[in-house]
């Protein structure tokens, strides 16, 4: 099942149960009825869980081990400073400044077997992307480092039961000019690799 039918899937699924489940609830009239009344909220909570999962799933994208999940690509705007593009697959986040290297950090989310058989795949999602120099005086005299990070909001207070979620911060890449990245799921690690010209002699240089 692709990722974005499931997400919207659950919340609407969930959404619909909770309330039906919250209308036969409000219309019992005797103490019996109310203590059926139990099992309608108990569906009924179960229904807002999905949506909480399905809300919580919407920064992740599916990651196969043959398929590059994310692109990230360099521009050069002037001497020293550059203009990183990233996809993450849902949109592409800009970023300009000076440096000669950036790093992101992403999350990788890997559902236990019960959640794979209902069609949940492995997934990943961008957490921050950093330019930074590695010139120690630079970076002592540098304002700050241009940086954006993803604010998971109220629904990330909300862990997803039955995955494991990993944190992964990746090595330092160059900035070149032209150089293109994806990030490629090895294992159960995700790693950036060059997939141009321009990216692998910028990682030979390093």
């Amino acid at each position: 099942m692709e990722l974005a039918l499931l997400k919207y899937s659950l919340m609407i699924f969930g959404g619909i149960v909770a309330l039906v489940s919250i209308f036969v609830f409000v219309r019992l009239t005797n103490w019996v009825m109310w203590l059926k009344g139990n099992i309608p909220v108990l569906v009924a909570l179960i229904g807002v869980w999905f949506v909480f999962v399905g809300l919580t799933l919407q920064p992740y994208v599916a990651v196969t081990p043959t398929h590059g999940v994310m692109n990230a690509s360099v521009l050069k705007v002037a001497d020293g400073q550059y203009k990183l593009l990233v996809d993450d697959g849902l949109q592409t986040y800009e970023l300009i400044g000076e440096g000669n290297h950036f790093q992101t950090r992403t999350v990788l989310a890997m559902p236990n077997a019960f959640l794979g058989m209902l069609g949940f795949p492995n997934m990943v999602a961008l957490d921050s992307i950093t330019l930074e120099t590695s010139n120690f005086e630079q970076a002592v005299l540098a304002k700050e480092k241009e940086h954006w990070e993803r604010d998971y909001g109220f629904v990330g207070a909300f862990g997803m039961y039955g995955v494991n979620e990993q944190s992964y911060l990746s090595r330092q890449l160059p900035l070149r000019e032209g150089a293109i990245y994806s990030l490629v799921l090895k294992g159960d690690t995700l790693v950036w690799v060059a997939t141009n010209d321009e990216a692998e002699k910028a990682l030979g240089d390093r």
